[in-house]
């Protein structure tokens, strides 16, 4: 269970870095695209529909920090 969530947080990572653009923090259309891409991952890797938006939430804050 845990190497699946390492694999899972390892595919959405690599997704956020391809977005992360200068000042991707201020663009809403490149962040769109980087919660779109999340919860993609996170269907693709068949986590509970009820989670999705709140683990959307919480990654993207993750990468306010990480990738700023």
């Amino acid at each position: 269970m845990a190497a699946k969530f390492a694999e899972l947080s390892e595919a959405v990572f690599d997704a956020l870095k391809h977005e992360a653009v200068i000042d991707w923090s201020r663009k809403e259309d490149v962040q769109r695209e980087m919660r779109r891409k999340i919860k993609r991952q996170l269907r693709l890797a068949d986590f509970p529909a009820e989670d999705i938006e709140a683990v959307t939430s919480a990654v993207m804050d993750l990468a306010r920090v990480r990738l700023t």
